[in-house]
C-alpha cells in the first residue's frame, strides 16, 4: 500500500497491483511446499544410536560410561528445552484441533470456487454475446482512423472496431481475437474528437493486453475468493488500468 501511495505513474502502480496479485497465488503454494513432510533420515546398519540420558543418581548425568556432575547452568538449559517442549506440545495439540475442521473447510472452499466459477463463465457468456449479436460495421471514414490511431500508438496486433446496439458503454472484449465495441449512442452523440479519444482509449487496451490480464484476475478471485486482500488488490489493478489508458489519452488531446 505505502509503495502504491509513493508512486506517481499509474503504470507503475498497475505493475505493483499485478505484481501483489502474484504474490498471492505464489506464497500459499510456497507455503504448502515447505509444509511437505521431510524425507526421513535413513539408518546406517553399525552406525551408534542415540541413547535417552536420564538421572541415576543426585547431582550426576550419565553420558555413554562416564557420569558428569549436573551445573546450574545445565538446569538452566534442562529448564528451557522443557518449555520448548511445553510449547510445541501446545502447538501441536492445537494442529491436531484444526485438522479435525480441515474436510469442512476444504468443502466450503469447494463450494466458493465452483459458485466463483459459474460467474466467471456468464461473464464469458456475455463477453460471447457481445462479439455477435447486435453489430455493424463502423463508417468507413472512421475505419481509416482507426489504422492510423493504431499505427501511432505502436499497436502491431489486428483489432477489429464494431458498432454494437448491444453494448452500453465503449469496451473491448476477446483476449485472443480482440474487438473494440462502440454503442450506438456514442458514435452518434459525441463529436469526432471525443471519439478519437474514445478509441485511443480502447485500442491502447488492446496494446496492453489487458484481456489477458483480466482473464488472470479473474482466475485469481475464483480460487482467492475468501481472502479480502486479494479482492482489494484487484479493484486497485482495476482503478489503474483505466488511468493508464487515460494518461495516453491525455498526452495525446487537449
Amino acid at each position: 500500500y505505502a509503495a502504491r501511495t509513493v508512486a506517481r505513474s499509474s503504470q507503475v502502480r498497475h505493475a505493483l497491483g499485478v505484481g501483489a496479485l502474484a504474490m498471492c497465488v505464489l506464497l500459499p503454494i510456497a507455503t504448502f511446499l515447505l509444509a511437505l513432510p521431510s524425507t526421513p533420515a535413513i539408518e546406517i546398519p553399525g552406525a551408534p544410536r542415540s541413547v535417552p540420558i536420564s538421572a541415576t543418581e543426585p547431582g550426576l548425568m550419565p553420558l555413554g560410561f562416564m557420569s558428569l556432575p549436573v551445573t546450574s547452568t545445565d538446569l538452566t538449559r534442562a529448564d528451557l528445552s522443557l518449555g520448548m517442549e511445553s510449547l510445541e506440545g501446545v502447538a501441536a495439540i492445537s494442529m491436531a484441533s484444526l485438522r479435525s475442521y480441515v474436510p469442512m473447510i476444504v468443502l466450503l472452499w469447494i463450494a466458493g470456487v465452483v459458485l466463483m466459477t459459474t460467474r466467471l463463465a456468464g461473464s464469458c457468456w456475455t463477453t460471447h454475446r457481445l462479439r455477435r449479436v447486435g453489430l455493424s460495421p463502423l463508417p468507413e471514414s472512421w475505419q481509416a482512423r482507426v489504422s492510423e490511431l493504431a499505427h501511432e500508438l505502436g499497436l502491431r496486433r489486428s483489432v477489429e472496431v464494431m458498432v454494437s446496439s448491444v453494448a452500453a458503454v465503449p469496451m473491448v472484449v476477446g483476449v485472443l481475437r480482440p474487438i473494440v465495441l462502440i454503442p450506438v449512442a456514442t458514435l452518434l452523440g459525441l463529436t469526432p474528437a471525443q471519439l478519437e479519444a474514445i478509441l485511443v482509449h480502447e485500442l491502447e487496451h488492446v496494446r496492453r493486453f489487458d484481456g489477458l490480464i483480466i482473464l488472470l484476475q479473474r482466475l485469481v478471485e475464483t480460487a482467492l475468493f475468501y481472502h479480502p486482500a486479494v479482492w482489494w488488490i484487484s479493484a486497485s489493478v482495476d482503478r489503474e488500468r483505466e488511468h493508464c489508458c487515460d494518461d495516453v489519452v491525455a498526452a495525446r488531446t487537449d
